[in-house]
């Protein structure tokens, strides 16, 4: 059980540290006047597609989920809130790269556009991310069996860590560089 929700809340640090680079990126064009590399900002919103949506999210719906909804009924209705979450999550992706664009032809009024669709993608998930700490976790801890915790165990342990897994280091390790060091520079 402590290895599937350590797993689980390691993904969550890492998609909130990278989220919250995402909205220091757009606060340090937008209010220190600092330019931004979009090639960092496309590679969080890829980090975003590959990692959350691709393969974090579905195995909370595939295992986690499926199995709390067969032990307790007490779930359901947060869990239907969070799968909602997650089948909306592809449109906000879509609105950040779009704004992306605009950003990338227009540095003044494409930025506005883009950090509206930054702030919503990160309230969702940050929103979405407290809603299972608080209220799936607890959850699962008290319903799950041992043999639903294998089963889970097994299905995230083989997400690795994108900060350290040999398959994803190479892709996303220069990122989570980049973000350590301009949070570094801000101490």
């Amino acid at each position: 059980m402590e290895e599937a929700i350590g797993i689980i809340q390691n993904e969550h640090r890492a998609m909130a540290a990278v989220t919250r680079a995402l909205v220091q990126l757009v606060d340090d064009e937008r209010v220190r006047s600092e330019s931004v590399d979009p090639s960092i900002v496309k590679r969080i919103l890829a980090y975003i597609r590959e990692i959350p949506v691709a393969l974090h999210h579905p195995k909370e719906e595939s295992y986690l989920f499926d199995r709390l909804t067969k032990r307790t009924k007490v779930a359901r209705d947060v869990i239907a809130i969070l799968q909602e979450q997650h089948k909306n999550e592809p449109n906000l992706i879509r609105d950040l790269e779009n704004s992306l664009v605009n950003w990338e032809m227009d540095r003044l009024q494409g930025l506005e556009q883009f950090s509206l669709a930054v702030n919503r993608y990160k309230d969702m998930l940050f929103a979405h991310i407290g809603l299972e700490e608080r209220e799936i976790i607890p959850l699962a801890r008290k319903h799950l069996l041992e043999e639903d915790w294998q089963k889970i165990s097994q299905a995230f342990s083989t997400n690795g860590d994108p900060r350290f897994d040999e398959m994803v280091e190479a892709k996303y390790k220069k990122l989570f560089s980049e973000i350590i060091n301009r949070a570094d520079m801000r101490i």
